[in-house]
């Protein structure tokens, strides 16, 4: 008998689903039936490519519609304003080139960029 695993994201979105006769399972991916068949195969995505599923209490669920597309646009909307923030880092640190040291500034925007890419809100980003 095999194990059915899923990862997920922050959001709880169901990122990928696997049975461990294939893969071995990391300690972050959740054991979602611990006694299935060899081959498990589900489709993650909706037809438009949004994740459809999410894992809450160790069980899959399907998400409604609302969830989908609402999650969605929060993320496009959080992908945006990381975009617009890495671009005003990057001028801010081209203009500081013009007087400071290149090692400094390097290291001052991978440090900026990893904070960005690593808030989960909008004001967050914006008060980096």
């Amino acid at each position: 008998m095999a194990k059915y695993y899923v990862t997920i994201d922050k959001e709880k979105n169901v990122t990928r689903a696997f049975s461990d006769k294939f893969e071995k399972p990391q300690p972050t991916d959740i054991c979602v039936n611990g006694n299935g068949g060899r081959h498990w195969h589900i489709n993650i995505f909706t037809d438009d490519g949004y994740y459809k599923y999410k894992c809450e209490s160790n069980k899959i669920m399907e998400k409604s519609h609302n969830e989908i597309y609402t999650s969605e646009i929060k993320a496009k909307i959080l992908q945006n304003a990381r975009d617009a923030k890495i671009k005003t880092v990057k001028q801010e640190m081209l203009e500081r080139l013009l007087t400071d040291d290149i090692s400094t500034v390097k290291t001052e925007y991978t440090n900026k960029k990893q904070a960005i890419d690593n808030a989960v809100t909008v004001e967050e980003i914006n008060n980096l």
